[in-house]
């Protein structure tokens, strides 16, 4: 049986790679799809960067894909600095870029908002299609260990 401090130690190397990824910038700018691809033409901004390194995960991503469609992301992890946040927010109006790819048939918004730090966070993890709620999560971290709770109980328009 592993003792707290080593089934810490064995997370944080599950989590994590034994070698750096790091991307100081990668954009993606005026980028056009054609029309007929996903509906009507397109032009696709995206930026993100990325250090995965030292123990420690960063990731901060968004896009606008046109028509209304917006990406947003951000990952902080440090286990050894108690530090821990995710936020997502994903807004795909109907017959846009991001629900084609999905195959949404309705505007579809999933939105995360945590607070808190590695060794508490709490989250809610939410989305939507059309005016019906998909799922309503809380989740939480607490040292790595993660869970979820189940909020939505029946498919119903939202209020």
């Amino acid at each position: 049986m592993l003792t707290e401090s080593e089934l810490a130690r064995y997370s944080r190397q599950i989590l994590l790679p034994d070698f750096d990824i790091r991307i100081d910038r990668f954009v993606i700018e005026d980028l056009t799809v054609a029309e007929g691809l996903l509906g009507a033409e397109r032009i696709i901004q995206f930026r993100t960067e990325a250090d995965i390194r030292d123990g420690r995960v960063y990731l901060d991503s968004d896009g606008a894909f046109g028509g209304g469609d917006e990406f947003a992301l951000v990952v902080e992890a440090e286990p050894d600095g108690d530090v821990f946040d995710l936020d997502l927010s994903w807004q795909a109006p109907q017959g846009g870029f991001l629900a084609g790819m999905v195959g949404a048939q309705e505007d579809l918004a999933v939105t995360l908002k945590g607070e808190g730090s590695w060794t508490a966070w709490h989250g809610d993890l939410l989305a939507v299609q059309g005016e019906t709620e998909l799922l309503d999560f809380d989740i939480y971290n607490e040292s790595g260990q993660y869970r979820l709770c189940l909020l939505y109980t029946s498919p119903s328009p939202r209020d």
